[in-house]
């Protein structure tokens, strides 16, 4: 670190001037005496009000007295008074003092000294400070006082050094004082410094943890200390401090959870608040408390090396402000640097719904010229099939504080990160929102960190984790395994974004109870106060939004056909009252969507299929605990013109194997249901549906590939644990497939693809298959491939084949 010089002139004599930190330095303003002398006849030395003042050391000095002094800031020019003092070491010391009288803040990111609330800009020239670092891992005692054995930098050697706690203690609800002390060891540069801890817990600092910063202070450096005010300090002060620190501490570290949605007890509620008081290090508040990860090292990898530029958006002095406001702080806390970088990129700020703004980078240039990273982002049925295992009833929802900006940007790649304002260029050291590959780095990151507890009772989703427990004290040592995790790799939480024990909780877009699965309110009230839409882009913006909730509603595909149609290339755009008929039947359906249940997948499924003259139908259930038939997920799609001429055998089969196609990681048996009691997947197929062209996609494919710009995932097939028995047949562990079929006799048949007999003809293919081989070989001898790239695939995404590859 560094302590801050500043050059002023005083009259026609140039000095250097000390400037301490405001809260830890000198409380008056100080001169030498020998500066005064060069001032001849040009000051007058007045008498000062303090005989006497004391340095950190102890030592008395005595006041000369005083002088008004007229100091040149570029070219503002300030009178001050100040005490002479002789054998000063600086020349002209500002003390606390003068810096509250004249409003200064000093930007440290900058190295700039702001008078008058910026109305002068002053640079600071650095003087260098060390850390003070724990020469050994010590636990502290639950309300005890240790003095604990610190490392210095050995050029502080026999010389009296000022140690200054930093902000791990308070964020460890630990408290320390600045202390003076030497280290006179000529082997090793050990001294001790006293730390408090004020909790009931204990609490343990590791070894090499950086606790204070150093400073070589001469014994001669003052304060406004009278005799008087000396005696002060030794009998009351020091209890003051400490009990201003243990204020400020317990200000920091008790954070306001809402825990009023909370279905707990009382006795319940308080567990969850201590243990929530007890992991405060887990969460930041503001950007000096984020975390910031070394698992891994985002990179900007780029089809070529030519540098693209976006030049600074105008803006308002209003907007300017505000950016410049948000640059400070990203440079405070060294979440940016300076750049000289020649890629530039353009700032946006996004208002928010608080009416605060979100500092973003118009990264399109950049991102047109990197490569693709790919990574896996959970499919939201696999999300719901873990859930349903559990049958949770307690749920807590945690969101990231910044999260991209806990994860380091690599060196290399930083000057590509590089942006405008008009104030300069700034370029990242931390991981950017907006970035092509921003996403898959953290999922594959949180998916690291999490391995082992991810897919069991804790699941994540980029930057959102979701914890589901069976009871409460199961949810205490789910939360305290994850935040383990979290702790151990430096990442933090926002606690405003996190809610604690709730009955239900919102995720990806559903609210999740333990009755099952609803459509988000806030969703539907999109859907509902949706505009029509006026151009084939609104039309696909609207249906990416129902899209996403397709398995809610009952012929979803059918509603959707006349929409559908308008997304044709070359069509023109005419809004018929098919098309809003269409409309407002998907905003009712999925205004009163049913809520659907978790899967068990410890029980058999049932898919109705059925077939009509324009459309098939097919219906995901499962009988619950109480005899019931619920609903998992409907599903259906309109018949293409030539398959209208099918006979109706035709349909039906055609019905059975788009649900099996659906659903093809289930096994399955299929069993036939006359249509009169089929009533579920009949009135899906009986529909009628608006004349299709032949140019026009199977309605499935369109939902799924031709909503370009939809921003959710689409809903893809629900998966089933197979079975670990080699030697059994496929036909077991069935679900039922029931369909008219058109005659009296059921026929139960197991359909065969690829005429696999046993599971042991899926091990052979699986070996047989390129994308798997890599795979394999890892998980059962633990080498990776050479391929620096592929091994890094591999190794991230064991764990989504491990359960599914047979043996």
């Amino acid at each position: 670190m560094d302590r801050n010089r500043i050059n002023i002139q005083i009259l026609d004599v140039k000095t250097n001037g000390l400037v301490d930190h405001v809260d830890t330095g000198a409380a008056v303003s100080c001169i030498s005496y020998d500066l005064v002398i060069k001032f001849e006849n040009k000051v007058r030395l007045d008498r000062a009000d303090i005989p006497n003042i004391y340095g950190v050391g102890g030592e008395k000095h005595k006041v000369k007295g005083k002088v008004m002094l007229p100091l040149n800031f570029k070219g503002l020019i300030i009178d001050y008074s100040f005490l002479v003092i002789e054998d000063l070491q600086h020349p002209l010391i500002l003390g606390d003092d003068f810096l509250l009288a004249n409003k200064a803040n000093i930007h440290y990111p900058t190295r700039t000294l702001y008078l008058h609330e910026g109305t002068v800009q002053v640079a600071l020239i650095n003087t260098q400070v060390g850390n003070a670092r724990m020469a050994k891992t010590i636990t502290i005692p639950g309300s005890n006082m240790c003095e604990l054995p610190v490392i210095i930098p050995k050029k502080y050697l026999n010389k009296p050094v000022i140690l200054e706690p930093v902000s791990y203690l308070e964020k460890s609800q630990l408290m320390g004082a600045c202390c003076l002390v030497q280290a006179i060891r000529s082997n090793s540069a050990y001294v001790k410094m006293q730390i408090i801890n004020p909790n009931r817990d204990p609490v343990t600092i590791p070894r090499n943890q950086v606790v204070a910063m150093v400073s070589h202070v001469d014994i001669k450096t003052l304060q406004n200390l009278s005799d008087v005010e000396k005696q002060n300090i030794n009998t009351n002060s020091v209890s003051n401090l400490e009990t201003k620190q243990r204020e400020k501490i317990k200000e920091k570290s008790k954070l306001d959870f809402d825990l009023s949605s909370a279905e707990l007890t009382d006795i319940e509620k308080q567990k969850l608040k201590k243990f929530l008081d007890n992991n405060r290090n887990v969460f930041a508040t503001d950007l000096s408390e984020l975390g910031q990860t070394n698992i891994y090292q985002h990179e900007i990898q780029t089809t070529h090396e030519i540098p693209v530029r976006t030049p600074p958006y105008r803006t308002t002095p209003v907007m300017k402000e505000e950016i410049q406001k948000q640059v400070d702080k990203l440079l405070e806390n060294n979440i940016i640097k300076p750049s000289t970088s020649p890629y530039n990129s353009s700032v946006v700020l996004v208002k928010k719904k608080d009416n605060t703004f979100r500092f973003t980078i118009d990264f399109r240039k950049v991102n047109a010229i990197s490569k693709a990273m790919f990574y896996p982002l959970p499919n939201l049925n696999d999300v719901f099939d873990t859930i349903g295992a559990v049958k949770p009833k307690i749920w807590s929802s945690l969101d990231m504080a910044q999260g991209y900006w806990q994860i380091e940007l690599h060196p290399n790649s930083r000057h590509k990160s590089a942006f405008v304002t008009h104030n300069g260029v700034y370029e990242w050291n931390r991981m950017p929102n907006g970035l092509k590959n921003s996403s898959f780095t953290f999922q594959m990151v949180m998916s690291q960190i999490l391995q082992g507890l991810n897919w069991k009772n804790v699941l994540v989703y980029v930057d959102d984790i979701l914890i589901f427990s069976e009871n409460f004290e199961e949810h205490l040592t789910h939360l305290n395994q994850v935040f383990d995790r979290l702790r151990k790799a430096n990442l933090t939480l926002k606690p405003s974004k996190c809610h604690f024990g709730v009955s239900k909780v919102k995720y990806l877009g559903h609210i999740l109870s333990k009755n099952g699965i609803q459509v988000d309110e806030a969703k539907i009230k999109l859907v509902k106060e949706h505009p029509i839409p006026k151009t084939q882009q609104h039309v696909r913006q609207f249906l990416g939004l129902c899209n996403y909730y397709r398995k809610f509603v009952k012929n979803y595909s059918k509603i959707a056909v006349p929409m559908n149609a308008l997304l044709q290339k070359d069509k023109p755009f005419l809004w018929t009252a098919e098309c809003q008929k269409s409309f407002e039947t998907l905003q009712n359906a999925l205004t009163t969507a049913p809520i659907l249940a978790f899967p068990d997948l410890s029980k058999s499924f049932t898919l109705t299929c059925d077939a009509s003259g324009s459309a098939i139908g097919y219906i995901l259930g499962q009988v619950d605990e109480n005899k019931r038939e619920r609903v998992i997920s409907y599903g259906g799609r309109a018949l293409k013109n030539e398959e209208k001429n099918w006979t109706i055998s035709e349909k039906e089969c055609l019905a059975v194997l788009e649900g099996i196609k659906q659903h093809k990681d289930f096994d399955f048996e299929i069993i036939y249901k006359e249509g009169k009691n089929n009533q579920n997947a009949d009135a899906i197929s009986r529909i009628p549906y608006p004349p299709q062209s032949p140019k026009l996609k199977d309605t499935n494919e369109q939902d799924n590939n031709d909503l370009g710009e939809n921003p959710y995932p689409i809903i893809n097939s629900m998966s089933q644990k197979c079975s670990q028995n080699e030697n059994q047949k496929i036909s077991d562990g069935f679900i039922e497939m029931r369909f008219e079929y058109g005659h009296d006799d059921p026929i139960v048949a197991s359909i065969v693809e690829n005429k696999l007999d046993n599971l042991s003809d899926v091990a052979k293919l699986q070996r047989e298959c390129p994308e798997l081989t890599d795979i394999i070989t890892f998980l059962e001898n633990g080498t990776l491939p050479k391929d620096e790239k592929k091994a890094k695939t591999v190794y991230f995404d064991k764990d989504n084949h491990r359960s599914r590859l047979r043996r």
